[in-house]
């Protein structure tokens, strides 16, 4: 029989062996080893191995990873299902570190469509190969692509396609219309002008069906 000169050295090894036993169970396997220990001797040898655990997460993969993890393969993945699904790795997190990675994790994802290919653009593509797709045929297609939109998005952008193309059918406006973003010192000032060209397309719009 192994001799422990504490009762934190009994709970490590008891621990070690049956990590999820009870304090009870664990009590009583120690008074086997020879050891008096107290219910509070027994929680605080666990509460300082798992913040040890916690610590040697890092030269692994840590919580942030997992909830990336879980992120990147369902992004609109709740918190109780990534609790839950984390659970059975044995990683507990909590909603606040869940949300913080998720808002991170949705930053990121909103900084990079900068540079490729955005949400809007996606509308416009699957608008121009069906004219008549619904929203939710949308939004089903372009989640098999890892893209979330929402209703007002998709009808924004089906309302200003429409718009579009009954301007061009008056042969009121070419094709290319848009302003390249590149030629603006900010976004805010390409967003204006956007905005001054909607404004003059649905103008001449209106003046071709009064006409």
């Amino acid at each position: 029989m192994a001799k422990f000169k504490t009762a934190a050295e009994a709970f490590r090894t008891i621990l070690t062996k049956s990590p999820n036993i009870t304090a009870k169970e664990a009590i009583a396997e120690a008074k086997k080893l020879g050891v008096k220990a107290t219910f509070q001797n027994f929680y605080d040898t666990k509460g300082r191995m798992k913040t040890t655990k916690s610590g040697t997460q890092k030269k692994g993969k840590t919580k942030a990873d997992w909830i990336r993890t879980l992120l990147q393969k369902n992004p609109n993945i709740t918190f109780e299902k990534a609790k839950n699904a984390l659970v059975k790795n044995g990683i507990s997190i909590t909603a606040s570190q869940f949300y913080d990675i998720r808002r991170k994790s949705t930053s990121v994802m909103k900084a990079s469509q900068k540079k490729g290919k955005n949400k809007a653009d996606w509308i416009r593509t699957l608008l121009q190969k069906d004219p008549d797709i619904t929203f939710e045929e949308a939004k089903a297609a372009l989640v098999k692509k890892g893209i979330t939109i929402t209703g007002s998005q998709f009808y924004d952008i089906r309302r200003k396609s429409n718009t579009l193309v009954m301007a061009q059918k008056h042969g009121i406006i070419q094709e290319d219309y848009d302003v390249p973003r590149a030629e603006w010192e900010s976004r805010a000032e390409w967003e204006v002008e956007q905005l001054r060209q909607q404004i003059q397309r649905l103008q001449a719009v209106i003046a071709a069906l009064l006409a």
